[in-house]
């Protein structure tokens, strides 16, 4: 099975999974978020709308966008990790 394939059943598994809405906005981040929109438009499932991290969430300053939309992923996992290690 071919990459994208293989990213858009996992994509089309965690849309009915979570039960995505045609209202739903997808945030896509990290090296391969320029595949969403594709995966999107090409599964069966409703398609919601995409926006890119650094666009929505970060608005980082042009200069820093392409940085800050690669590295969003890993910032993530970082503050999951250190919130599940704080005490109390």
């Amino acid at each position: 099975m071919a990459q994208a394939a293989v990213l858009q059943a996992q994509l089309v598994r965690v849309m009915a999974l979570h039960g995505l809405s045609r209202n739903a906005v997808l945030v896509s981040a990290g090296c391969g978020e320029f595949l969403v929109p594709s995966l999107l438009t090409t599964t069966d499932a409703p398609a919601p709308r995409c926006v890119r991290y650094t666009d929505a969430v970060a608005k980082a300053a042009p200069g820093l966008a392409d940085r800050v939309q690669v590295c969003a992923p890993s910032v993530a996992v970082g503050v999951a990790m250190a919130m599940a290690m704080a005490p109390g």
